[in-house]
């Protein structure tokens, strides 16, 4: 390599005693990482916990989900239910569709999420089933 001349190393020594200073413009910020092992198993510990927390969640949801779906009513015939109005029909119609001594959901017409369990009675008409809805609800209240 060459030798660096003389007037190069005089500029140095001037530069270095007064340096320039560009009004208006400033340095670049240096970030500094801090890339320590620690650090960084404290971020992938971080990482897990949140992917765990996620899956949590997701399952919190599946139950809140299936217990939601189990406590409503199901709709026609997955739970046995036929919709009829009990109050509009004649005391001697005669109800079809289920065993005697069957569990049976009689629904509130005006809200779906009141309803009585009643076992099915041996003559189904609309008046035994109306009386036994009755019976089941006296029994509920005087319960409380």
């Amino acid at each position: 390599m060459p030798p660096i001349p003389k007037f190069a190393k005089a500029l140095a020594k001037l530069a270095k005693a007064n340096p320039k200073v560009i009004p208006g413009e400033t340095p670049p910020k240096i970030k500094k990482r801090n890339t320590s092992e620690k650090t960084i198993e404290k971020q992938i510990e971080t990482k897990k916990f949140a992917k765990d927390n996620i899956e949590i969640d997701k399952i919190r949801r599946k139950r809140t989900k299936k217990e939601l779906e189990q406590s409503l009513p199901k709709k026609a015939r997955d739970d046995s239910s036929v919709y009829k109005n009990l109050l509009a029909l004649k005391a001697t119609d005669k109800l079809q569709g289920y065993k005697s001594d069957e569990k049976v959901k009689i629904f509130n017409k005006d809200n779906l999420k009141e309803f009585v369990e009643i076992s099915w009675p041996k003559e189904a008409t609309a008046y035994n089933v109306v009386e036994s809805v009755v019976r089941v609800m006296v029994e509920k209240y005087i319960k409380k």
